[in-house]
């Protein structure tokens, strides 16, 4: 949910009138389809800072975009940030309150709108920006009983999160995504170590994994698959209850020809948002996350906010208490 503080309220309703700019003409009804374009050069800086830099995380946020260059003309826009709700805008441009204790990195998504009812033209994404001054520092978990001849999986769980990463294993094999999964053929004591970047620095982090031997392995663990409510594709829910690191999984395929961004939020009972994560996907790839890692635990909803096309699941590991919970 984008708040907007009461203190603020007047500056950045101030802000909206001062700062009209050109992409707001309405739909002309000509008979034809409804089909507006996409936006372009998405800007995201801080309010009134010159030279132009990245927001610090006190500082307002400014948004911008060119208008499409074909299609209907747009009567306005829908934004938002990270996988925050959606706002509508009449014109390319819109202010966020500042970010205060969240220091992950922003990401701005932008539809143009035309037409009654409104018809949405395609979605756009700006590159993911750091906060002023604010790099990662690394860190990550592993999977339970890591064995040899066995995937094993990792999930980076760097604070602030990162947006470029390198995994460095200790047998020679080295990992660029997310969360990797990596088998070790020799049983025993192996270093890995993670490169975490985002756009204001890098950190690294290493930690030695014992490997048990592949003749002890029982195998994968039972897993059962959560039903996921689909019914707003762009923002999807899972009832999970998560007692632990591996526990809970979530398995996200891209089904697009670029990087896949997916935001995942746990949500409590009282609709609170207890953490937000930025999850990025290589086109046409499958990556695994082990969702005890990033904290909460107990009854929660999971939402999955992405305007891309991906298949999703989530599992239950395992583990008696981690299970869907009947609305």
């Amino acid at each position: 949910m984008v708040r907007v503080w009461p203190a603020c309220a007047v500056m950045l309703a101030s802000i909206s009138k001062k700062r009209r700019r050109s992409g707001g003409a309405k739909a002309t009804s000509g008979g034809g389809r409804c089909a507006p374009g996409a936006v372009a050069g998405i800007v995201i800086r801080a309010l009134g800072v010159v030279p132009e830099r990245p927001p610090a995380p006190t500082e307002f946020i400014d948004v911008s975009w060119a208008p499409p260059t074909g299609g209907t003309p747009p009567s306005g826009y829908a934004v938002r940030l990270n996988g925050e709700t959606q706002v509508e805008v009449p014109s390319n441009t819109n202010v966020f309150p500042p970010r205060g204790a969240d220091l992950d990195p922003i990401q701005v998504f932008v539809t143009a709108q035309a037409c009654a009812p409104a018809v949405s033209g395609p979605e756009v994404a700006s590159d993911p920006v750091a906060l002023f001054l604010t790099p990662p520092s690394a860190s990550f978990t592993v999977s339970n009983n890591p064995q040899a001849g066995a995937p094993v999986l990792f999930t980076d769980t760097s604070v602030p999160q990162a947006t470029s990463w390198l995994w460095v294993f200790d047998d020679g094999g080295t990992e660029t995504s997310q969360s990797p999964s990596h088998t070790f053929a020799a049983a025993g004591s192996h270093q890995v170590s993670l490169v975490a970047t985002n756009s204001a620095g890098s950190a690294s982090a290493t930690m030695t994994v014992t490997v048990g031997p592949a003749s002890s392995s029982r195998g994968a663990p039972p897993a059962t698959p959560l039903r996921i409510d689909a019914t707003d594709p762009s923002r999807r829910r899972v009832r999970v209850n998560i007692p632990g690191p591996d526990a809970v999984h979530l398995t996200i395929r891209s089904e697009s020809a670029a990087e896949t961004v997916v935001f995942i939020r746990f949500v409590d009972g009282r609709g609170r948002v207890l953490v937000e994560r930025r999850l990025a996907v290589e086109a046409g790839r499958e990556a695994i996350y082990d969702l005890g890692a990033y904290g909460p635990r107990g009854p929660l909803v999971l939402e999955l906010v992405s305007g891309q096309m991906y298949q999703a699941q989530v599992w239950s590991v395992g583990h008696p208490g981690a299970r869907e919970i009947e609305r």
